[in-house]
Formats: structure tokens, C-alpha cells, sequence
């Protein structure tokens, strides 16, 4: 029996041996791991909102972010749970390096995919119960939302965070109508912000699973 035990014992160690550590991820870049036209939910088109805005006049783009500052959220730090294009546009604009979004798209239904590897500013307040409601005045006009924690869980995000929000006051007809939601989540995969925000909430789910993995398999 003794004999026997120091054999497996020497086959485990040998095994353990043998085993080398895995080898280190490359670093996330906003450009190679950002959700490509394969990972479109069925029936929906695909874009890439970085490639669209290179080809654009620079003095018109230039234009739509100073447009964009003009707008005030109350309380401020909720100012990322009512996404526009404006606010994709800005920030591609402001880190190229850094930030890259994707759009979804199906008919009147949109989702998009953001990706960010500077992590020092997350786009979700701390809490959520901070933003049950808020406003956005855009040069005087103000719409009204609410905001409903939405329960998603996704191995490999981390600070994950999800929510309904809901327009109670359409004061800007752009935003789309009273009673109208859109779906949004984040978090952080290996120090990257992921963000999705779709007006469908399957989509926003396949979506939001998908670029988790995208980047924390890479």
C-alpha cells in the first residue's frame, strides 16, 4: 500500500510540474475588442459609429459636440442614463484613443454598445436611487425621467449595474414620446468601462453578455 501511494503521489507531482501558467492578456484597446457585425442580435444592422464619424466634416462634428454641452441633467450625476447620439459623438470626438461604440439597429429599435478603457469615470452614479428621477434642459427645454433598477448578472463584470429608464416629460419631441423606456447597463471587465443601452431589453441583454466576454476572453 505504501508503495502504491508514493507512485500516485510522484504521477501528481509530475503532472503538477508539467503545467505552465497561463499567459498574460493583452491589454483591452477600445478598437479591437468593441462588438463587430457578427455579433449582431438576429435581424438587426450593424455600425460602427468610430469609422462613420471619420468620414464626417470635422467642422460639422465639432459643431454637434459644442451642441452637446449645452445640456444640463438634474441631479448631474445622472446625466449618462438618457443616452443620445450626441453623447456617443462627443466622447469618440474628445478620447479617439480610448472610446469606441457600435450601433445595433432594427427598424425603429436601436441599441449601442460602448467601450472605454479609461475606467475613471464610470457612466452610472454610485447609487441609482439618486436618479429615481431626473431632467435634462437642453438651451431651456426640459424632459422628465424615472429610473428602475433592472436585476442582470453577468460572469466576469464586475460593479455591474442596470436600469429602465422612463420618459415622463417629453418637453424635447427629439427624445421620443411620454411613457416610451430604454434600457441601460455597465460595468467594469478587466478595467474597461462596457456599456450598452438599447430601447429593447433582450437586446440590451444579448448585447451587454456578449461584449462582457468579448472582452474578458481576449
Amino acid at each position: 500500500m505504501k508503495k502504491i501511494s508514493f507512485i500516485l503521489i510522484a504521477a501528481l507531482l509530475s503532472g503538477c510540474s508539467q503545467q505552465e501558467p497561463a499567459a498574460p492578456k493583452p491589454p483591452v484597446s477600445a478598437h479591437d475588442h468593441i462588438l463587430s457585425a457578427e455579433d449582431a442580435p438576429e435581424g438587426y444592422e450593424y455600425s460602427n459609429i468610430n469609422e462613420l464619424m471619420s468620414t464626417e466634416d470635422q467642422a460639422l462634428t465639432e459643431d454637434l459636440v459644442s451642441s452637446d454641452s449645452e445640456k444640463t441633467t438634474t441631479p448631474e450625476q445622472c446625466a449618462p442614463l438618457a443616452t443620445s447620439a450626441m453623447d456617443f459623438i462627443a466622447k469618440i470626438y474628445k478620447n479617439p484613443d480610448t472610446f469606441s461604440a457600435a450601433d445595433f439597429s432594427a427598424g425603429d429599435i436601436n441599441a449601442t454598445v460602448s467601450l472605454s478603457t479609461n475606467p475613471e469615470t464610470l457612466p452610472f452614479p454610485a447609487d441609482l436611487a439618486e436618479c429615481a428621477s431626473f431632467s435634462n434642459d437642453v438651451s431651456g427645454i426640459v424632459s422628465d425621467y424615472s429610473t428602475t433598477p433592472l436585476d442582470l448578472q453577468i460572469e466576469g463584470a464586475e460593479n455591474l449595474q442596470a436600469a429602465k429608464v422612463t420618459i415622463e416629460n417629453a418637453g424635447n419631441p427629439l427624445v421620443g414620446e411620454p411613457g416610451e423606456s430604454e434600457f441601460v447597463a455597465h460595468a467594469l471587465v478587466d478595467g474597461a468601462v462596457v456599456s450598452v443601452s438599447s430601447h429593447d431589453e433582450q437586446a440590451l441583454r444579448q448585447l451587454m453578455e456578449k461584449q462582457v466576454n468579448k472582452v474578458a476572453n481576449r
